[in-house]
């Protein structure tokens, strides 16, 4: 049966795989700044990739997830055949769908570039879509498989697989990186197609032992058990496919207020995605399929208990990360990007683009614990809702602090965090109608109490940066030409090594001083530390 426990272990499972993908990204990340850095050229590579990728949001991750495994827990609890079946047809019909769809829309985008008269620079961005846009295809269906290796409880394997993207990738950096002008930025694009199938692959094969039991010949194409899903997973696409042109849209934005401005979103929202993907996704992710199985057994205070315990624990979690951000998070982003191609002023820019993005840290993660139980009640309108609700306030943000009153990119990821926020209000509210509050009295205590001990280190690390380290964090605001970042590799190491260890020290420090045992409860160290309970 699941239970708090098991959920905790199905996310440390996809926690580590994690771990292991994002250390390969890290390396991925360094490699691409340090060869590539942020050029107008390279803002249009990562403009042409989020257009090429915005097939992978609408029909993979998220959306096909969400969908899929309320639908297969359903027919698995009538038979194994019917949920084999159903894998069976949905796979068959997604191929189908996607190769199609691929198909149209590189004839469109062929006909744009060749009779449509682009500029240069968006006919760049146009052929560097097409090239990246088959890619699609297997990224589609690498999600499709990671939900089929989750429901089986099966969560390191799917974590994992993109360390064989990065590799590829950086093998791909490593080959375009002495190429003149686009014919670098094609290199990458090819690379990028390559690794995803290489991706695909790798869960396919991991899947096979369940595959080879399948009667393929039974095949059908849109067959009626695939019709409640697709007509759920309709709903989860226009959400999510507002959200992902809203973000094609904030890279516009950000272009328009600084030709540069795209890169130096993607390089902040890198950073951003490490702690949500750590904590939000891994909890998320193994969170849908045990609140989907409580429902279908009819146990409804099981489902209050995997949610509850799963936005306590992140909270927990993600709060602390969030002020350490914006304490040192630039010697996080020298760190990482410090080198190369990537100068000081790129490193600034990036800084701040990550603390906009990091304001909305914690109800992003809400958002994500939240809208998989609606799911799990299949109900799909309500996170729709919320998704069309959060992309116009975004919409209009954008417009006024960047049309209107002239401000930088960072600007956009400010948008973004604010949106997040009003997604997660009107979630919270509608979920509270349904079960209750989601926290009570006491909980809310306990996580004010960490939110204070968080505060606290912040503040002292931030001071101890400024004062003692040479500047850090807010130096950067009131004193940007002054300060001078280490580049060196190993004092980039050792000041944020330092920084990290001060603010966990203090944090933990403050915990024990105050009283406060739920900050060792929800980082698992209550019996190591022998704090009483």
């Amino acid at each position: 049966m699941d239970h708090p426990k098991s959920v905790l272990k199905s996310a440390a499972q996809f926690f580590f795989g994690t771990v292991l993908s994002r250390c390969s990204g890290f390396f991925r990340e360094v490699a691409l700044s340090a060869w590539f850095g942020a050029t107008p050229l390279m803002a249009a590579f990562f403009i042409a990739y989020r257009f090429s990728q915005l097939l992978r949001r609408l029909f993979g991750e998220s959306s096909l997830l969400s969908s899929f495994s309320p639908h297969f827990e359903t027919l698995r609890t009538q038979s194994p055949e019917k949920a084999q079946g159903f894998f069976r047809d949905l796979f068959v019909s997604l191929s189908t769908v996607l190769t199609l769809l691929v198909l149209v829309l590189e004839g469109a985008l062929f006909a744009w570039r060749t009779w449509g008269t682009p500029s240069e620079s968006v006919s760049q961005m146009i052929f560097l879509t097409m090239v990246m846009m088959p890619g699609v295809i297997f990224v589609c269906l690498y999600a499709l498989f990671s939900a089929l290796l989750q429901s089986e409880k099966k969560y390191f394997l799917p974590s994992v697989a993109p360390v064989l993207f990065n590799l590829v990738f950086i093998g791909s950096m490593w080959w375009a990186k002495d190429f003149p002008g686009v014919q670098s930025t094609t290199g990458l694009a090819i690379g990028v197609t390559l690794a995803f199938f290489l991706q695909w692959g790798a869960v396919l094969l991991f899947s096979r032992s369940y595959l080879q039991g399948t009667p393929w010949s039974q095949a059908r194409i849109f067959a009626p058990e695939l019709r409640q899903m697709f007509s759920a997973m309709a709903l989860t696409i226009i959400g999510v496919g507002a959200v992902q042109i809203n973000g094609v849209i904030d890279a516009l934005f950000a272009r328009y207020a600084d030709l540069s401005g795209p890169a130096y979103l993607y390089y902040a929202m890198r950073l951003y995605q490490l702690p949500l993907a750590l904590f939000g996704l891994a909890l998320s992710s193994a969170l849908l399929p045990p609140l989907s199985r409580a429902l279908q057994q009819g146990d409804t205070a099981r489902y209050r208990q995997l949610l509850n315990f799963s936005l306590v624990r992140s909270f927990g979690f993600i709060l602390p990360i969030t002020l350490a951000i914006f304490a040192m998070g630039d010697s996080l982003v020298n760190l990482v990007y410090g080198r190369g191609a990537f100068d000081f002023t790129a490193t600034v820019h990036t800084t701040t683009c990550l603390w906009g993005y990091t304001l909305g840290l914690v109800p992003a993660v809400f958002v994500l614990l939240l809208a998989p139980a609606f799911y799990a009640q299949k109900d799909y309108k309500t996170p729709l809702y919320a998704a069309l609700l959060s992309v116009g306030v975004n919409l209009v943000l954008n417009t006024l602090l960047i049309v209107f009153w002239g401000q930088g990119s960072a600007s956009v990821a400010v948008a973004t965090s604010v949106s997040a926020y009003f997604n997660y209000f009107f979630l919270s509210s509608r979920l509270s109608k349904k079960i209750g509050p989601l926290f009570d009295t006491a909980t809310r205590a306990s996580l004010g109490r960490i939110a204070l001990c968080a505060i606290l280190a912040a503040i002292f690390t931030g001071g101890i940066g400024y004062f003692i380290m040479g500047g850090t964090g807010i130096s950067l605001i009131l004193t940007p030409g002054i300060i001078e970042l280490p580049r060196n590799l190993l004092f980039q190491l050792l000041h944020l090594f330092v920084l990290s260890g001060i603010f966990i020290l203090l944090f933990f420090s403050y915990a024990w001083m105050l009283g406060v045992r739920e900050a060792f409860e929800f980082l698992g160290l209550k019996k190591l530390l022998k704090v009483d309970s």
